[in-house]
């Protein structure tokens, strides 16, 4: 129960202070479609932000979101994704030759309000205590509004252009073949310059 509090506590403190959150950028989000991405590390806390808004409905966006054999079509940058039997989703890729290879227990729920969310915490591999959300919340006649957080405190980080350049392009380059995906309900047409990422070589560290 303590632990569930604190986690609880620490989502809430996280979510009102993801930058997202900001009039100037939900508009940028909802209104002008911009894909918006941020990753930083200062000193030992490492955090992220992604939020897009599609032309799907929440059920159809998550389906797609939880659709894990897709996420290898995003590019190089996932070379291997799939639903492990305990439940759990092993992801493995990288970028600026850094490699991640991590499983993640994913759990979604709706809340109260009526939102569903993907809870998500890394619980073997690198990165290894990691969690977040991913929150999908129907708009009024403009789909559906998507906020992607993560946040881990650790140390002996791969450089800061790696943690925040390469994850900044990693969500990017994601959200835009998810996006297409949800709003096409196909996943087989992938830019090319997907593919034209450097195949990762080195591991990241788990940042603990």
């Amino acid at each position: 129960m303590i632990n569930f509090i604190v986690f609880a506590i620490s989502s809430l403190a996280f979510a009102l202070e993801s930058p997202l959150q900001s009039p100037e950028i939900k508009k940028r989000i909802i209104e002008d479609r911009e894909i918006m991405t941020q990753a930083k590390l200062d000193g030992d806390d490492y955090s992220f932000y992604a939020g897009m808004q599609v032309n799907a409905s929440p059920t159809t966006a998550l389906d797609r979101l939880t659709d894990y054999p897709a996420y290898q079509k995003m590019s190089r940058f996932v070379t291997r994704s799939e639903k492990l039997p305990n439940g759990w989703v092993r992801i493995e890729g990288g970028v600026f030759g850094f490699r991640l290879e991590s499983s993640v227990q994913v759990d979604r729920k709706v809340e109260a309000s009526g939102i569903e969310r993907l809870d998500y915490v890394i619980r073997e591999g690198g990165l290894l205590g990691l969690r977040g959300q991913v929150r999908v919340e129907a708009l009024p006649k403009k789909g559906s509004w998507i906020v992607f957080d993560g946040k881990l405190r650790g140390k002996n980080w791969p450089p800061a252009f790696v943690m925040e350049r390469g994850a900044e392009m990693v969500f990017g380059f994601a959200a835009r073949f998810m996006r297409k995906s949800m709003e096409t309900e196909k996943d087989d047409d992938v830019p090319r310059k997907f593919e034209e990422a450097p195949r990762p070589r080195k591991k990241l560290s788990s940042g603990t």
